[in-house]
């Protein structure tokens, strides 16, 4: 087996150029003006119920600050591409698509990427040596794909996940445009409406290379686009990207109410068709008796889950990816998230609070607490929500 020696370096740290040099073929970093670290504060939701009364987050009232590095593009030659969006350099060093904005955030991330699990590890084939920030890469008799043209990197963290799709890698043709490249796209298509929204965002299909984690890729030239929303807090320029895709693919709000189910989720993911609600058809009945739509995005194209969500004047359904198609809904649409597992709180609130979106936790209950297992049955407590929601829906935003 070969192995190569690879040391962590932030994207931040390297040489900075401007468009003209990243466009000239220069290898370096361009940062988006202006160029500064941004801090947020995380937005609270206008409820949280916890109907057993024992609940499974802290105070979600708070708003811890969301800090973010500027976005970046960072341009490097003879580049290899391994796992889900590490780059290895000529020089020995390798990237992802984040810059740090503290010690303890990259100790977290390198320690994930020396963990033996292989989602953890991201599939990069990186084994670490003593030293924390540096690794063994093993080729693993993974195919090699090899492209001699310079390419624009969409690639990111969980890439077969719907709802990271919308969130981190699609974002990134905002970097793109504001960075002034026109370059080939390497993206991860693990469903057709991957491939379906890149379109619907002006990418035409010529430009796309299919991007799949069991492969290594081999690159004359990359250009690593930065995650701009680490922590599921979109910035201003996803915001305004995706409300130039509302505007353009989506339609008026008409104040339609809409649940979205699982119910069917087990056809496509093992893991999440072990998160399903158990007494969700005691939830529809009472749900269709007030006039809401049941809904099953994965079965609508990508342009009819735009017009859906964008339609919407309230959103109801279990936390999922599916929910975050609300990056479609207008400003102050009503949204109840239904919650029954602490790990994704923290995305979720500063999703769906960026969007500024009227939007509340409702707490489910799983199978049991023991959560270092993800992805467990939970009930849901179908009067209190529904009293929940029929007050919700009454109430000025």
């Amino acid at each position: 087996m070969t192995t190569e020696v690879f040391r962590f370096r932030d994207p931040l740290s390297f040489p900075r150029i401007d468009t003209s040099a990243l466009a000239a073929g220069e290898e370096g970093v361009w940062v988006e003006p202006p160029g500064t670290e941004t801090t947020r504060l995380r937005i609270p939701p206008h409820f949280h119920d916890v109907p057993s009364g024992n609940s499974i987050f802290p105070d979600l009232s708070t708003r811890p600050p969301v800090v973010y590095p500027p976005a970046f593009a960072l341009a490097r030659n003879n580049v290899t591409l391994t796992g889900y969006r590490t780059t290895l350099g000529a020089d020995g060093t390798f990237c992802t698509d984040v810059s740090f904005v503290d010690e303890a955030s990259k100790v977290t991330a390198l320690n994930r990427l020396a963990s033996t699990d292989d989602f953890h590890n991201e599939s990069t084939g990186l084994v670490r040596r003593t030293d924390m920030e540096t690794f063994d890469f093993e080729m693993r008799d993974r195919p090699v794909i090899v492209h001699h043209e310079a390419v624009a990197l969409l690639s990111s963290t969980e890439p077969s996940n719907y709802g990271s799709f919308l969130f981190r890698a699609l974002p990134k043709l905002k970097t793109l445009e504001n960075a002034g490249l026109n370059l080939p796209i390497v993206a991860p298509l693990y469903a057709k409406s991957m491939m379906d929204l890149l379109e619907l965002a002006g990418v035409d299909a010529s430009r796309v290379i299919p991007h799949y984690a069991n492969a290594v890729y081999k690159f004359d030239r990359a250009v690593v686009l930065n995650l701009r929303n680490s922590q599921g807090f979109l910035d201003d320029a996803t915001l305004e990207f995706y409300a130039q895709m509302r505007a353009k693919h989506g339609v008026p709000s008409q104040g339609r109410r809409i649940y979205i189910t699982r119910r069917n989720m087990e056809r496509a993911s093992i893991a999440a068709g072990t998160r399903r609600m158990r007494n969700e058809e005691e939830l529809i009945h009472a749900l269709t008796a007030h006039g809401f739509e049941i809904v099953e995005p994965s079965k609508l194209s990508a342009v009819e889950q735009i017009r859906l969500f964008s339609s919407a004047g309230t959103v109801v359904g279990p936390s999922g990816s599916a929910m975050f198609n609300a990056v479609f809904c207008h400003p102050g649409t009503k949204l109840i998230d239904i919650e029954s597992e602490p790990h994704w709180i923290h995305a979720h609130m500063c999703l769906f609070g960026s969007l500024g979106l009227d939007y509340g936790i409702f707490e489910a209950s799983a199978d049991d607490r023991d959560f270092s297992v993800a992805h467990k049955p939970f009930t849901v407590d179908v009067e209190m929500l529904m009293r929940r929601l029929l007050e919700n829906e009454t109430r000025d935003v």
